[in-house]
C-alpha cells in the first residue's frame, strides 16, 4: 500500500532501515564488550579486527572491507549521530523508493564513500556510516529537486537533506580526523543514484526506472574494480617495509636480551657478547634501517609513524653501539690481564732459578718480585676503578677484574716477604691465597658472564 502526494509516493512500510540500524548496533555492542582505548573509544586495533577500511589489508584482497567499515564505529557519539541520520533519512528514502532500491543506494554509497576514503587516505583508519547516510540524504535531495514546481513534501525533503548535507561537510571541514573524502564519495554516489530515481512511480515509468537503477549498479560494480585496480600500491609496500623492520627489530631485541640474561641471568662472556653486537646485532639492525629509509619520504601517519620508528632505532642502535665499545674494553682489560699474569709467571721462574743458583739475595728476590709481580697490578687497578662510568653490565664485570687484581697483588706481596724473611709460614700462606684466586678467577671465567 502506498499514500501519494504530487509526484511523492510513500510506501507504509521500510524494514531494511531498521535493521540496517539494528546490525550496526550489535556490532558495536561487540566492539564496545572488548577492552576500549585509555579514551574509552575502541582501540584501532579493535576496529580492524572488526572490519575496517584499512589499505594495507584492503588492498591486500581483502576488499569486503569497503563495505564492513560501514557497520563499525569507534565510540558512542559517533554512532549515535550516524544511526539519527539513518533512522530520518533512511526510513524517508526507503519508503519513497522501495527497499531494494534504498538497500542498492545505501550499500552503494558505502562502497564508494570507502573507495574514495580509501584512495585519498590509504594509511588510514576507515570506519563508520557516515558516507551511507550522506549518500541516502543525496539521493533524498536528488529526488526532492524539480525543474518545475515541486510539491510541498519536496521542499521539505530537500531544505532537510540541504541542511543535513551542508552542516556534515562544514563541521567536518574543521575536524582533522573527519573523512572528507569518503563523505564526498557517498553522498556524490547516492545522489547519481537519486537522479535516476526521479521519475514519478508509475506502471509506466517502473519498468524503464527499474532498469537505470540496475544498469547504474553494474557500472558502479565495474567502476569499483577499476578504480581498486588503478589505486596506488606503494601503501603496501611501505606497510610491508614496516612489518618487516618491526619484525626484524622484535627479533633483535629478544635476541639482545637472551644473551645478557643467559646462563642464569649472568649473561654471555665477554668476547661472545662483543661479538654478538658487533657481528650480528648491529648490522642487522642498521641494515633494516636503511631499508625503511630508502622509502623515502611517506606522507600521513605512515610517514610520522616512520619517523618515530626510525628515531627510536637509532636511539636503540647508539646504546648497542655504546654498550659494544665498553664491552670492547673490558675484553682488552682482560687481555692484559693474561698477558700480565705470562709475564709474571716467567719473572717469578727466573727469580726462583737465580736463587737456587745463588746469583740472588732473598732481598734482592724481594725487589724484583715487587717489581715485576705487585706493582704492575696498580695501574690495572686505576684503569678499572671508574666502573661507575658504565653500564651495569659492565661495571659488575670491571668490579670483579678489580677485585681479582687486588687478590692476585696481595698474594705476590706476600710471596715475596716469605722470600725476603725465608718463611715457611708465609711462603704456605702465599701459596694457598694464589690457589683461592686461582679458583675464584677460574670460576669467575667459567661462568659465561665473562
Amino acid at each position: 500500500m502506498t499514500r501519494t502526494s504530487g509526484s511523492f509516493s510513500l510506501s507504509t512500510r521500510a524494514p531494511a532501515t531498521p535493521t540496517l540500524i539494528g546490525l550496526q548496533l550489535a556490532v558495536f555492542v561487540g566492539i564496545a564488550s572488548e577492552a576500549p582505548g585509555p579514551d574509552g573509544a575502541a582501540t584501532i586495533e579493535r576496529l580492524v579486527a572488526w572490519g575496517a577500511n584499512f589499505g594495507p589489508l584492503t588492498l591486500s584482497g581483502e576488499w569486503w572491507r569497503l563495505l564492513s567499515c560501514a557497520f563499525v564505529h569507534e565510540s558512542f557519539p559517533h554512532i549515535a549521530s550516524n544511526l539519527v541520520g539513518l533512522w530520518i533519512a533512511g526510513s524517508l528514502l526507503e519508503r519513497r523508493v522501495g527497499t531494494p532500491h534504498f538497500l542498492t543506494i545505501y550499500l552503494c554509497s558505502a562502497l564508494f564513500g570507502s573507495l574514495a576514503s580509501l584512495a585519498a587516505h590509504p594509511d588510514m583508519v576507515g570506519q563508520g556510516s557516515s558516507a551511507a547516510v550522506l549518500g541516502i540524504f543525496g539521493a533524498l535531495l536528488a529526488l526532492s529537486i524539480r525543474p518545475r514546481t515541486p510539491a510541498k513534501a519536496d521542499r521539505s525533503t530537500a531544505i532537510l537533506s540541504g541542511l543535513v548535507i551542508a552542516s556534515t561537510l562544514l563541521f567536518s571541514a574543521f575536524d582533522a580526523s573527519a573523512d572528507q573524502a569518503g563523505h564526498g564519495g557517498g553522498l556524490l554516489t547516492g545522489f547519481a543514484f537519486g537522479l535516476a530515481l526521479r521519475e514519478g512511480v508509475t506502471p509506466e515509468t517502473r519498468s524503464r526506472r527499474d532498469w537505470r537503477i540496475l544498469g547504474l549498479a553494474c557500472a558502479s560494480v565495474v567502476l569499483l574494480f577499476a578504480v581498486t585496480s588503478a589505486l596506488p600500491r606503494q601503501i603496501l609496500v611501505v606497510d610491508s617495509e614496516i612489518r618487516r623492520f618491526e619484525g626484524t627489530t622484535q627479533f633483535l631485541i629478544h635476541r639482545f636480551d637472551a644473551a645478557r640474561t643467559e646462563n642464569d641471568g649472568d649473561g654471555l662472556p665477554v668476547e661472545t657478547f662483543r661479538r654478538l653486537l658487533e657481528e650480528e646485532i648491529l648490522p642487522e639492525a642498521r641494515a633494516a634501517r636503511a631499508r625503511l629509509e630508502s622509502l623515502g619520504d611517506v606522507d600521513g601517519a605512515y610517514g610520522r609513524h616512520i619517523d618515530a620508528v626510525r628515531n627510536d632505532a637509532l636511539e636503540r642502535e647508539g646504546f648497542w653501539e655504546s654498550l659494544r665499545v665498553e664491552f670492547e674494553e673490558l675484553e682488552e682489560l682482560l687481555a692484559r690481564i693474561g698477558e700480565l699474569e705470562d709475564s709474571i709467571n716467567r719473572e717469578i721462574g727466573s727469580i726462583h732459578a737465580s736463587l737456587e743458583a745463588g746469583t740472588l739475595t732473598p732481598d734482592d728476590a724481594f725487589v724484583l718480585v715487587f717489581d715485576q709481580a705487585v706493582d704492575p697490578w696498580t695501574p690495572l687497578l686505576r684503569s678499572s676503578a671508574d666502573e661507575e662510568a658504565f653500564r651495569p653490565a659492565i661495571s659488575d664485570r670491571l668490579r670483579a677484574l678489580r677485585n681479582y687484581s687486588e687478590m692476585r697483588r696481595d698474594a705476590w706481596a706476600l710471596y715475596a716477604e716469605s722470600l725476603r724473611d725465608a718463611d715457611p709460614e708465609l711462603a704456605r700462606q702465599a701459596n694457598e691465597a694464589h690457589q683461592s684466586t686461582s679458583d675464584w678467577y677460574r670460576s669467575w671465567t667459567d661462568n659465561p658472564s665473562q
